[in-house]
């Protein structure tokens, strides 16, 4: 699996760059978060358990200030627990609203729905199954959440991935992330 998490990083580096470039904003943000998953399925809730704490670092898309409208963004969710791993990273094509305050740097709350291509990959050993994938699929997200002075975002963002194996990896993510540098 860690060659997955290996090979994953790239893509969401340039899917990241991609967002920063087709929105004409500059600069990409690096930030760190912790979020919670919950799988919607209760088998992936046996496998897995039925939260998930996850953390995350890396590229970000870029603020959400002038968003509003169609465009590019990526969601992903890597996750291991009780010795099974899953990992999922999208493109996603979509249309965001956005409601911000009366001065640019206070809140904007935001709501975003989108669909695109993703790669999806897991590891999982019990309930019968062994087994271990890795394919290219495409995934729905519906996300809503707040902007608080263009550093820290808190959102609900909603999954849906197909089936496979009898698994269903869709699930809620609550998610807290602080930009920590732009390059």
């Amino acid at each position: 699996m860690k060659t997955i998490f290996r090979a994953a990083l790239p893509a969401l580096a340039i899917a990241a760059a991609a967002g920063a470039q087709a929105q004409g904003l500059k600069g990409l943000q690096f930030g760190v978060g912790a979020g919670l998953f919950v799988p919607r399925a209760e088998r992936v809730q046996e496998l897995f358990s039925d939260s998930i704490v996850q953390y995350s670092f890396g590229p970000m898309s870029p603020g959400r200030l002038g968003r509003a409208g169609f465009g590019w963004d990526f969601t992903g969710t890597a996750i291991n627990a009780k010795g099974n791993s899953m990992f999922n990273l999208g493109v996603l094509y979509g249309f965001e609203w956005q409601n911000r305050g009366k001065d640019e740097d206070s809140t904007l709350t935001f709501a975003r729905v989108g669909a695109g291509p993703a790669f999806l990959a897991y590891d999982v050993t019990g309930l019968g199954l062994d087994v271990r994938k890795q394919r290219f699929t495409f995934l729905t997200a519906a996300e809503v959440g707040i902007v608080f002075n263009r550093t820290v975002t808190v959102s609900l963002q909603y999954v849906q991935l197909p089936t496979y194996d009898t698994l269903d990896f869709s699930g809620f993510r609550l998610n807290a992330q602080v930009t920590v540098g732009r390059f």
